[in-house]
């Protein structure tokens, strides 16, 4: 046992810990999300799935698809709401940094889509958003189609992975390995969880690396906790 005081419990906590429709989805606020999988499983349906659940929280919406915005799910959320921005040029992105005002503490989704593309120079506003984002209100999702091309400064400082149908086994090897699974779970339950979970149309495995509770580490989807 740790002979060291969490200093972490005794500072004030805020009013609203929680995102709105926390239960609808178990994502703590300023998290940093991670949706892997293959084309057309489901990732941007669960992005706007994620949005819905959460009721209004967010203050500032940000979708940034380096492929393309013209993606028929986020025009449907911009139809909805017209605030969202679309972004698929680096450049336009903002620095986390820029942020560092008034409203920091005003909830903020960030989306970066396709990204994997970018050149080491260009990655590194992203890096910026998972190594400082939460102090300045984000909650961030990064969406790929492989585990192994995203820089280990995201992926490692991600919260939440979520595992959409995949054509590989070596991503959900490494995701066991990278993350510390191995120490609770043994390989082939995580991988029957797997399977279970994306045997349904649209869905995913969810690994919480936030929680203290191994009880609500896996769960099918959002809130199906195995």
């Amino acid at each position: 046992m740790t002979d060291l005081f969490n200093f972490y419990s005794v500072l004030p906590k805020s009013k609203n810990t929680n995102l709105k429709g926390f239960k609808q989805h178990f994502i703590e606020p300023n998290s940093r999300i991670l949706m892997i999988g293959g084309s057309g499983t489901g990732k941007s349906n669960a992005i706007i799935n994620f949005i819905e659940r959460s009721s209004g929280s967010f203050n500032k919406i940000i979708i940034c698809s380096f492929s393309t915005t013209d993606e028929p799910l986020y025009n449907y959320l911009q139809s909805k709401i017209p605030d969202v921005e679309l972004i698929n040029n680096i450049d336009d992105v903002p620095a986390v940094q820029e942020f560092d005002d008034k409203n920091k503490n005003k909830q903020k989704l960030i989306v970066f889509d396709d990204f994997v593309n970018l050149s080491k120079k260009e990655m590194q506003k992203l890096s910026d958003y998972a190594i400082s984002s939460r102090k300045f209100g984000f909650t961030c999702i990064y969406v790929s189609q492989s585990y192994t091309a995203i820089p280990k400064i995201i992926s490692r400082n991600c919260n939440y992975i979520m595992i959409f149908k995949i054509n590989d086994k070596v991503s959900i090897k490494r995701i066991i390995d990278n993350h510390g699974l191995v120490n609770t779970y043994k390989p082939e339950q995580i991988e029957r969880m797997y399977h279970y979970s994306t045997s349904m149309p649209l869905g995913f495995l969810t690994i919480d690396l936030k929680t203290q509770d191994e009880s609500k580490r896996l769960r099918s989807g959002f809130t199906s906790f195995f």
